[in-house]
């Protein structure tokens, strides 16, 4: 499998997960990495495929993806965190993002992070989402010491809503928003949002599962 660039931390984890990164996230079946322009075709399928899509207000094309990827790296230089790309722990085959970024300052719920995921359809139903999303709540609280993480999406996901719950993420209504980004006639405009603050997470058994 192919290093990226000054990746500096190894570690195992759950299940003998590998997961290395210069702010490291412990996973169960992912490895993830910084991005490289070796994953930007196969991202770009992922975000031109109307499955995956499905909750978003659009496909992209090919430049829109590539343009994500620029801001994504951004953010890790800015902030110190990003979605960072994801690879199948066995294969080595790139199969799509997990991690946390500050969520756009546009939002209704800004300032926040944002804990999120994008993978390819081919491995949903293997529990990949569920355990690299926990791994980054993790990272959020004992890594970069954050004291809430939410995560948000249409009310009609309700894959997404199943990982939201199962990371130990709570439903928070009054937080619910309508997306600027979105037409108002749109049926995915509206917003839910699941969050959960440090103290609670930290008094749950979840977080003795992240371990």
């Amino acid at each position: 499998m192919t290093n990226r660039g000054d990746i500096e931390c190894w570690l195992t984890d759950m299940d003998g997960v590998l997961v290395h990164e210069n702010h490291p996230v412990p996973g169960a079946a992912e490895l993830l990495q910084q991005w490289r322009d070796e994953d930007k075709p196969f991202f770009a399928a992922i975000n031109a495929d109307p499955i995956v899509m499905e909750h978003f207000a659009q496909t992209l094309t090919r430049q829109q993806s590539d343009d994500l990827v620029h801001r994504l790296s951004a953010a890790l230089n800015e902030s110190g965190m990003t979605m960072f790309a994801a690879e199948e722990r066995a294969s080595g085959r790139f199969i799509g993002m997990i991690g946390l970024r500050p969520v756009p300052t546009k939002l209704p719920i800004a300032p926040a992070v944002e804990l999120g995921w994008r993978l390819n359809s081919d491995v949903w139903g293997q529990g990949l989402a569920t355990e690299g999303a926990r791994a980054a709540l993790r990272t959020g609280f004992e890594e970069y010491g954050l004291n809430r993480q939410l995560a948000y999406t249409t009310p009609r996901n309700r894959a997404s809503r199943r990982v939201m719950e199962k990371i130990g993420l709570l439903r928070n209504k009054a937080a619910d928003f309508d997306h600027p980004n979105i037409s108002s006639d749109h049926p995915l405009r509206r917003q839910i949002v699941y969050e959960v603050d440090r103290d609670r997470w930290l008094s749950s058994p979840l977080a003795a599962v992240s371990r």
